[in-house]
């Protein structure tokens, strides 16, 4: 019940103001081992927003010396966006693959019934390959003609799937999933 407070400091109880909201506090904890699915979204949301807004200042304009005349400007500036464009290629590329690892990531927790210690713990890793989307993508933008570039990034791409599978995997085989996940598949738009 809520109180006010009477004149000498004490509490009153006040049974025409309305109870509190109480999010969450007396809801009961989750058995054994398991977390509340609905705690997950909320981490994967976050992740994916920094990862985006990482990608994002990589991309730099360009710098344009001042000494030079209105022809000598453009052709710097037209030189300086020909060199961002290996970069905002891997840009949109990065973001698309964000796009739809959020998509997937989103898709799977919604069919979640429940969650164990373990598949939150696949969680973290999937949402950490996630957040290094934008290490590798500087140098492919950078360096993109060499193997190593390339590498970086279909290494990071490779453990992003394989994390992901594996946390799907794990969820269907612990019984994780609500009933009748397999009727929506992803992407089915049903």
């Amino acid at each position: 019940m809520p109180y006010d407070m009477a004149e000498n400091g004490t509490a009153l109880p006040n049974p025409e103001r309305p109870e509190p909201v109480r999010a969450n506090l007396e809801r009961p904890a989750a058995a054994g081992h398991e977390i509340p699915a609905s705690r997950v979204p909320g981490m994967g949301n976050g992740v994916f927003a920094i990862v985006i807004t990482l990608l994002v200042l990589e991309l730099r304009p360009p710098g344009i010396s001042g000494v030079l005349d209105g022809a000598g400007r453009a052709q710097e500036l037209n030189g300086a966006i020909l060199n961002l464009l290996p970069r905002l290629i891997v840009f949109f590329v990065t973001f698309l693959v964000a796009g739809i690892s959020w998509v997937s990531h989103t898709w799977s927790q919604s069919h979640l019934s429940r969650l164990d210690s373990r598949l939150a713990f696949l969680n973290i890793i999937y949402l950490m390959f996630v957040s290094l989307l934008p290490v590798p993508s500087a140098p492919l933008g950078a360096f993109g003609d060499t193997p190593t570039g390339l590498a970086s990034y279909a290494l990071n791409q490779v453990l992003i799937v394989l994390a992901f599978l594996w946390m799907l995997w794990h969820a269907v085989r612990h019984g994780l999933m609500a009933p009748g996940w397999q009727a929506e598949r992803l992407g089915s738009g049903r």
